[in-house]
């Protein structure tokens, strides 16, 4: 599965959904979205960071995370 969004931040509504899709699929792909013209709060690095201590912390082993500056579409094309 393959759950995306800016994730500025994340928060306790975003582990919700990803702890829903890590019970219900073998694998889940956090993909956090960076968008150059916009004005983000923190990087793209520190929200995926957090991202990933959110899940680890949550139990949460079978989530990946990564950053994209490309269309959602195209990352889960790439990913099959």
């Amino acid at each position: 599965a393959l759950f995306a969004g800016s994730m500025n931040p994340p928060h306790h509504g975003h582990l919700g959904i990803i702890a829903h899709l890590a019970a219900a699929h073998a694998s889940v792909v956090v993909v956090i979205g960076h968008n150059p013209s916009k004005r983000y709060a923190v990087t793209p690095q520190q929200r995926k960071e957090l991202t990933e201590k959110a899940c680890q912390a949550a139990g949460l082993r079978n989530v990946t995370c990564e950053v994209t500056d490309d269309y959602v579409w195209r990352v889960a094309r790439k990913r099959g």
